[in-house]
């Protein structure tokens, strides 16, 4: 997939909520922008897989202790199936369209202590659009 199809793939699946700064920079051509916050937008159809991608401040990988645990904030809009590993999930939608929110929880001390670490996702699920039309016909009558 290109880098365009790909821009074109995060911008037509997120939804802006608050502010923050973006910057890409492909080769001599670097693009800024202020946008806003992201939020996932699914149709009453789709799932969709997400991973957790613990990293350090300056953006390195990281690892955390144990499996992380992860919730919907409604599971009548938005159901989670996580790995056993706890670093990824696929949400499903599940009926009515409404908000919901992933939360994510995980320790970043790997040793006795807790170092609690938090991620969060919002989760808009719109209705489908119509993808066919059908034609019904009634029952034939004389005229």
């Amino acid at each position: 997939m290109s880098l365009l199809a790909r821009l074109r793939w995060f911008v037509a699946r997120f939804r802006p909520r608050q502010a923050v700064r973006l910057r890409l920079v492909v080769g001599p051509i670097e693009f800024k922008r202020e946008v806003e916050d992201m939020a996932l937008v699914l149709t009453d159809e789709q799932k969709v897989s997400i991973s957790l991608q613990p990293v350090t401040a300056a953006g390195n990988p990281a690892k955390v202790d144990g499996a992380p645990t992860w919730s919907s904030s409604d599971p009548s809009i938005l159901a989670l199936d996580v790995a056993p590993d706890g670093l990824s999930a696929v949400a499903t939608t599940v009926g009515p369209v409404g908000t919901s929110q992933i939360h994510v929880n995980a320790d970043a001390d790997l040793g006795a202590g807790v170092v609690p670490l938090d991620a969060l996702l919002d989760v808009e699920v719109i209705a489908a659009q119509a993808a066919s039309l059908t034609l019904v016909a009634g029952t034939p009558e004389l005229k």
